[in-house]
Parts: structure tokens; C-alpha cells; sequence
């Protein structure tokens, strides 16, 4: 079940680099257009100026502006792919080393929920460096950081 666990998590991860590949390149690739379309408009504009062009210089630039925004669009739109891709990638790091039982490594141990005086969580490695938290913990919010540390924190209510 394990390296089942592990197997997925690595497809998965191969998956999102390749992804993550093209999306960068495709990112540069963006950047590159627009770096030629302004320089390409400029230099147009330029040369038509020369030769009292203004109606054709206008509206180029009403036609390389409009181009231009659209190309800023898509690439705000493809640096938020990358964003996710890159998240998806620390998720499934951090999935292949608990599924291979490298989960020490992990960096959120939770050990600013260590409490010295708590009945039984010092003594039973909830929180801290190879702790039950470190283990388990996939929040990435404070919300459900302290959600967690408190359901590990309280005994179980029932008992049957």
C-alpha cells in the first residue's frame, strides 16, 4: 500500500514537473513577444513618423496596445499555473516522504504547540521534531495548523 502510495505521488510529480516545464517556457516565450512587439511597434512608429503617417501610427499602436494587453493577460494567467504547479510539486515532495517514511525532514513540526504542562502530548511525541504532527500535518493554513494540533491535543470521547 505504500509504494503504491509512493508510485502515485511520483507519477503525479513527474506529471507536474513536465507541466511545469513547458509552462515556464511557455512564460518566456510571452515575455519574449512582448518585448518584440513594443520594440517592433516603436521602431514602426518611428519610421512612419518620418513620412507623416500619423492615422497609420495610431491606430498601429491602438492594434499593438490592445495585442500587448492581452499577451500581459495571458502571462499574469500562465504565472498563476506555474504558482499552482509549483505547490502541487511541494505537495507530492512532502507526500513521497511520508509515504517512504522520511517524514522527519518535513519542515513543519509543529513545535509552537509544544506544551510541557499538557497531560500527555510531551510525552507521547505529539509536537516537536518526529512527532505524530509532523507526520500527519498537510495543512498549509493557521487555520488548520491549530485545528490539528487541537484534535491531537484532546482525548478521545469515546470509548467503546
Amino acid at each position: 500500500m505504500i509504494n503504491n502510495a509512493a508510485n502515485a505521488y511520483k507519477k503525479r510529480l513527474k506529471n507536474h514537473n513536465r507541466e511545469l516545464a513547458e509552462k515556464e517556457k511557455f512564460h518566456r516565450n510571452i515575455s519574449h513577444l512582448r518585448l518584440w512587439l513594443v520594440v517592433t511597434t516603436i521602431t514602426a512608429a518611428s519610421i512612419l513618423y518620418n513620412h507623416n503617417y500619423i492615422e497609420v501610427i495610431i491606430t498601429a499602436i491602438f492594434i499593438s496596445g490592445t495585442i500587448f494587453l492581452l499577451l500581459v493577460r495571458k502571462h499574469l494567467l500562465v504565472e498563476d499555473k506555474i504558482t499552482r504547479l509549483k505547490a502541487l510539486i511541494v505537495i507530492n515532495n512532502n507526500g513521497i516522504s511520508r509515504a517512504e517514511g522520511r517524514w522527519h525532514s518535513l519542515p513543519d513540526s509543529g513545535s509552537d504547540f509544544i506544551n510541557e504542562e499538557h497531560l500527555f502530548t510531551s510525552d507521547l511525541d505529539i509536537f516537536g521534531d518526529s512527532s505524530l504532527f509532523q507526520r500527519i500535518n498537510t495543512a498549509h493554513t493557521k487555520f488548520g495548523r491549530e485545528a490539528l494540533a487541537a484534535k491531537l491535543s484532546k482525548p478521545s470521547q469515546t470509548f467503546s
